[in-house]
């Protein structure tokens, strides 16, 4: 059987590590954000809705973060993506409070959730850092009977001596993503408007 040559060995390994170090690279510039489980309480007199949801991001870029790390600009990017995020939110908010999910023509009412802001703004010194996210949506109802919407937003800042880092921005992201979820999932004026508006 003939052995494999040193080339060949040399080509496997120098491919095994640019595959590591893309993989690396990929994690590092990705920022995973996990909704909270709703504590709605279940109505069962939501059942008779079906809502059909839909996110737009109407942001002017994927990117939710920038900045300096060695000389080097880091564009950072959430997973999920921010609208299939923001989609998961609305869905399990929803259903938790009793309403059923369906999609196009099935359902009685659709919500159409539409985001405008989803980053963190970080200033760099030579010595100090400054992050500032803000987290903004807006979720209109359109049901047979009109329309309703509602916005929902979050701004958080931290401060910090010496280099930011993904972690750090993520914290701040997070902060004001968790807030906007709490915010729609205690709110009861979007459940109200598919009560009232909906066939």
């Amino acid at each position: 059987m003939k052995q494999p040559s040193l080339k060949t060995f040399s080509y496997a390994l120098l491919f095994g590590s640019a595959v590591l170090l893309s993989a690396c690279q990929t994690q590092n510039n990705t920022l995973t954000f996990t909704p909270p489980a709703p504590a709605a309480q279940f109505n069962t007199a939501n059942q008779r809705v079906i809502v059909n949801v839909v996110t737009q991001d109407q942001r002017s870029s994927s990117t939710v973060a920038s900045y300096t790390s060695s000389g080097n600009v880091q564009h950072l990017t959430a997973s999920p993506e921010v609208a299939q995020l923001f989609q998961q939110v609305v869905q399990q908010g929803l259903n938790s409070k009793g309403f059923r999910i369906a999609s196009g023509a099935n359902s009685s009412s659709n919500v159409v959730v539409r985001i405008s802001d989803f980053s963190a703004q970080v200033t760099e010194g030579n010595l100090r850092y400054k992050i500032d996210s803000k987290v903004n949506i807006v979720v209109e109802v359109q049901g047979a009977r009109g329309a309703f919407s509602k916005s929902f937003g979050a701004t958080n800042s931290q401060e910090g001596a010496f280099g930011v880092n993904n972690q750090k921005i993520q914290e701040v992201l997070n902060k004001s993503f968790q807030d906007v979820v709490t915010k729609f999932y205690t709110d009861n004026e979007i459940s109200n408007a598919l009560l009232s508006l909906s066939n």
